[in-house]
């Protein structure tokens, strides 16, 4: 799977509708504090490793999961290691109806366009 930039903003359907599927909020609840690999998520998440493929490919595609960095084995296969987008996320229910807040991973461009832009002074 290729690492593809995340984006600055993520379609807030795309948040709900990953938030209202079981394996899509496991894979991305174990890939908040730090980036993961697929056999680890499959591990602390008991799903079935096509499974974490199929909603880890999905996640991506939505901006929800990102490619942190990229890691090789001891016999020099590559794997990536994912990291979720979405830090935390609360659902409420009141009259006005159904919403859903939610605080972004910043990732590294991010990071790193906020530094230059400090340093810069804009």
């Amino acid at each position: 799977m290729e690492a593809a930039p995340h984006p600055t903003k993520v379609d807030e359907a795309k948040v709900a509708n990953a938030l209202s599927n079981e394996y899509s909020r496991r894979i991305l609840s174990v890939c908040v504090k730090g980036a993961r690999p697929v056999r680890e998520i499959e591990q602390d998440t008991g799903l079935p490793v096509a499974t974490v493929y199929r909603h880890v490919t999905t996640l991506m595609e939505d901006g929800l999961l990102f490619v942190e960095r990229s890691a090789m084995t001891e016999d020099g296969k590559r794997y990536e290691l994912y990291r979720s987008r979405v830090r935390s996320a609360r659902i409420e229910l009141d009259h006005a109806g159904v919403r859903i807040f939610w605080l972004p991973v910043e990732g590294v461009e991010e990071r790193l366009a906020r530094v230059w832009m400090a340093l810069r002074g804009v």
